[in-house]
């Protein structure tokens, strides 16, 4: 089948208006025939349609191109199928259309730009009006037209109503395919076999991806709507028939209906109507709208939803918190878009919301409540570091430093000894050197040196170097990681935040480093004694800061190292260690309360400070644990900060080389010479690198199976068993299986029972100290005789009362500890005798004896008693170190008395002289 084509329909689109101008010049008189007016008119309705041929334009533009080349290889008389076709011979016109085609093609090449569709529309009307008009025209048009065969029709669209056609031109390639008017074509049958054929083929199609085809959204279509009534307002030209057909598709798609899913939130308005923002059925919280309450066609939804507005009015705003078990978590700082939250109270949700697993071992937090646990909780100070193999690993790919501000990284260390070791807590990994980094101090971690500030703080004109961070942003990473670890645990164990303390942190920045001595700071202390307190007042205010983030991202528990609290004496620990410890607890817990935050317990950890610095710390009672370094005997800890603080530690870390055996065996007297009400187990500080696996298994292990026991004695409530309950037992055990283990059970009684009888005798040797300490009172002195009397007599019957309970627990001794004993008996006996003649060198002796019970001795230990007490049974060593701690308390009152006899006299002396 053939077809006209017309040349000149097929090349205008690369015409420009000046083009245009210049061929109607050069027509011939037939074209000049045409009335000027008509012509314009042609041309006002074109550029109306100038909009429509623009995105036609775009997809003949290639293949367009393709046949101005042809055209200018048929000039050149090259071997193509046009060549070689017979054509007739050119008009004027069409020559000069050529010309004017390779001179617009030119052009297109340099980029100029120009209005080509209302070229082409002039040019279309021109060969109408001459074919109308003019028969010398209509015939020098026919007589420059060729026709082409077509071979095929592959593709089809519809612009304003008309039909267009992509057709597949005989002899001619992929590449020459053109888009063609209906009307222009010589092919029905082809035309009504392909329209059959694509009308099968989108069915098939359609009933295949249904499900896949992307709706349009209610958002979506009122964007669309927009850009229409902008776009109309640019095309005010159109003909009215044009406009109806706009203005009909717009109504359809506008009256489209959709099915609300849920209502999100109300809104009133000042006129008192009322907006919904609305979730779409079937589309995302990207696309939800707020609606007129006269635009929804839903009265049940917004009935439920009001009453539930109603009600929150009246509810308290901690039951407003979404609930964990039924919300979608999110973490780090993103909330999931389309989410609601109460308006009224969204600040505060905001900084608690992190949908967290549910706490399954909360056994660390019932210690710190001092409620009773199963076992004694345990955790390692740095468990998460190089002595693991896979915190190597990462190490081997990664800078310290890098890890740390990884969150991701950090999350990943935290949690390999939890999938290692039974532990009760995890802790962060972080370092206590981010906040000299975050103050603008450049830290360095140097292999096998450790931490280097190379820039510290040499003078207190220093002190301008350093700013105050943004703790929020600044130190972001820690908080996120923080986060993400709480997720990653599911609820496992608990997760500690930490901070360095402020003298701590003020010693690494001005010393530059790691010391052995920390003379530089201690220097300022002196020296600028003012400018430390100004020091640590803004290394304070960014740890609360930053410890009340910890909280807020999900940290459980928190610690603070006074890691350098061993360079500190008495003094300047009252100083300049105790006070800005105080702040950062009062300060956290006021800070958590003002943002709603729940408290979480805190932890200090005074490395190598003085027993009486501990008493100070204890007394001020603004931690719930104390941290105990390995220096520290547990037991004179236990007497002098009381039974209402938490305990850590403290076994020695360099105890972890010993053999596994020995490790727990050391790990199990920990425990029961500490006790298991108000303690946490673990080491003394932290772990060093090149500990074994095997030793922190063994040291895990000796804590737990003190732990067996203890959640024996927790469940010994009921009587005793009987033999007779006993028989009653699974018959599949043999008789002396059962036996022995009812006397298992028993046994487990009557150790309980020694341990209440130690536990009386304690109580009545106290009772007793007590009351002798009140017969001794200074008190007594400022009292009249008969009152004296009175309260002597009353402290005499109660010692009398409290000797008729007679307590002893008989120990078992062999031959050898039996003559230990006497030996050790025979040394104390020489000093109570000596007690008269030389107060002060007894009091030395017995101080010397104290530290030979002692395996963390601070001062001179006397050797040969030393050898004596080893040879006794533990039993007889506990009896023997309480005796020797009544004596020397003895003393302590005795020099006390008399030395305030003689300043009595003394004063009395002086009286008598005036």
């Amino acid at each position: 089948m053939r077809t006209k084509r017309r040349k000149s329909e097929r090349n205008s689109e690369s015409e420009t208006e000046e083009n245009g101008v210049q061929s109607q010049k050069r027509n011939d008189t037939s074209d000049s025939s045409i009335d000027t007016d008509e012509n314009n008119k042609k041309d006002k309705e074109n550029e109306s349609d100038e909009s429509e041929d623009q995105s036609s334009q775009l997809n003949r533009k290639s293949s367009g191109k393709k046949r101005l080349s042809r055209g200018r290889q048929s000039e050149e008389q090259k071997t193509t199928p046009i060549a070689n076709s017979k054509q007739t011979s050119k008009s004027k016109k069409q020559q000069l259309e050529d010309a004017d085609e390779m001179k617009s093609s030119a052009d297109e090449e340099n980029g100029n730009v120009t209005r080509r569709g209302a070229n082409k529309r002039r040019k279309k009307d021109e060969v109408k009006t001459e074919q109308k008009t003019s028969p010398t025209s209509s015939r020098g048009a026919a007589d420059g037209e060729q026709e082409y065969e077509v071979d095929k029709i592959v593709g089809h669209r519809t612009i304003k109503g008309r039909r267009q056609f992509l057709v597949r031109w005989k002899g001619y390639g992929e590449d020459s395919d053109t888009w063609e008017q209906e009307k222009d074509l010589n092919c029905p049958k082809l035309i009504e076999d392909f329209l059959t054929e694509d009308a099968e083929t989108e069915e098939t199609i359609s009933e295949k991806s249904a499900k896949s085809i992307k709706i349009k959204s209610p958002k979506a279509d009122k964007k669309k709507d927009i850009k229409k009534s902008k776009h109309n307002k640019r095309q005010s030209n159109l003909s009215e028939e044009e406009n109806e057909s706009d203005s009909a598709i717009k109504n359809d798609e506008s009256q489209k209906e959709f099915e609300v899913d849920k209502i999100i939130e109300v809104h009133f308005k000042k006129n008192k109507k009322r907006e919904f923002l609305i979730r779409w059925k079937g589309f995302s919280a990207a696309d939800d709208t707020w609606e007129p309450e006269e635009n929804l066609n839903c009265p049940d939804l917004i009935t439920k939803f009001m009453e539930k507005v109603e009600k929150a009015k009246t509810t308290d705003m901690r039951q407003l918190r979404t609930n964990p078990t039924h919300t979608k978590r999110y973490t780090l700082s993103t909330h999931d878009s389309g989410r609601r939250l109460s308006r009224r109270h969204m600040d505060k949700q905001s900084m608690t919301e992190h949908n967290f697993p549910v706490l399954q071992n909360d056994r660390i937090l019932k210690t710190i409540r001092g409620e009773p646990v199963d076992r004694v909780p345990v955790w390692i100070m740095r468990q998460a570091g190089r002595y693991l193999p896979e915190f190597q690993e990462v190490r081997a790919k990664h800078d310290f430093f890098d890890v740390c501000q990884n969150p991701s990284l950090a999350c990943e260390v935290t949690l390999q000894p939890i999938k290692r070791f039974d532990l009760d807590a995890s802790i962060i990994f972080s370092d206590i050197l981010t906040i000299p980094q975050a103050m603008g101090l450049t830290v360095e971690m140097v292999p096998k040196v450790g931490p280097v500030l190379p820039h510290p703080l040499n003078d207190p004109s220093d002190l301008s170097r350093l700013v105050k961070p943004e703790v929020e942003k600044d130190l972001k990473y820690v908080g996120d990681a923080i986060t993400l670890t709480r997720h990653k645990l599911e609820g496992k164990v608990p997760l500690i935040g930490f901070t360095g303390a402020p003298w701590t942190l003020m010693g690494y920045m001005i010393q530059g480093g790691g010391s052995s001595t920390m003379a530089k700071p201690r220097t300022w202390l002196y020296k600028y004694p003012n400018e430390s307190h100004q020091l640590l007042e803004l290394i304070t205010d960014v740890v609360v800061d930053y410890l009340v983030m910890q909280v807020k991202a999900g940290a459980q528990l928190l610690q603070v190292f006074e890691s350098n609290g061993d360079y500190l004496n008495d003094e300047l620990f009252s100083k300049y260690s105790l006070p800005y410890l105080m702040k950062i607890s009062n300060e956290v817990k006021a800070k958590l309360k003002e943002q709603n935050v729940m408290q979480v317990p805190m932890i200090v950890f005074p490395k190598g400070v003085t027993m009486d610095s501990l008493e100070m710390l204890a007394k001020v009672q603004c931690y719930d644990v104390i941290g105990l370094d390995w220096t520290v005997d547990p037991v004179e800890a236990r007497n002098r900060l009381g039974t209402n603080v938490t305990l850590q530690g403290n076994m020695d870390p360099c105890a972890l080389f010993a053999t596994p055996d020995n490790i727990s065996l050391r790990a199990h007297h920990m425990v029961e010479v500490i006790g298991k009400s108000r303690y946490i187990a673990n080491l003394g500080h932290g772990i060093l690198p090149d500990t074994p696996i095997s030793s922190v298994e063994a040291f895990i292990k000796g804590v737990h199976e003190w732990g067996f026991f203890l959640r024996i004695f927790v469940r010994m409530e009921s009587p005793l068993p009987h033999i007779i309950e006993s028989a009653d037992c699974d018959s599949t055990i043999k008789p002396k299986d059962r036996l022995v283990s009812l006397l298992d059970q028993i046994e487990l009684h009557v150790e309980q029972l020694r341990r209440d009888a130690w536990r009386l005798e304690e109580e009545k040797d106290t009772l007793l100290s007590t009351l002798d300490t009140i017969r001794n009172n200074e008190l007594l002195g400022f009292l009249e005789e008969p009152d004296k009397d009175d309260v002597l007599r009353y402290a005499e019957r109660l010692s009398m009362r409290c000797l008729t309970v007679d307590v002893l627990v008989k120990i078992q001794r062999d031959n050898v500890q039996q003559e230990a004993l006497h030996q050790v008996n025979g040394l104390i006996d020489g000093l109570i005798v000596n007690l008269r003649q030389d107060p002060s060198g007894t009091r030395q002796k017995c101080a010397a004896f104290m530290n030979a019970c002692s395996s963390q001795a601070i001062g001179h230990s006397d050797k040969n008693f030393e050898t004596a007490i080893l040879g006794c049974t533990l039993d007889d060593q506990k009896r023997v170190k309480k005796r020797l701690q009544g004596l020397l308390d003895y003393i302590d009152k005795m020099h006390t008395i008399e030395f305030h006899n003689v300043l009595i006299l003394h004063n009395m002396n002086i009286k008598e002289d005036a």
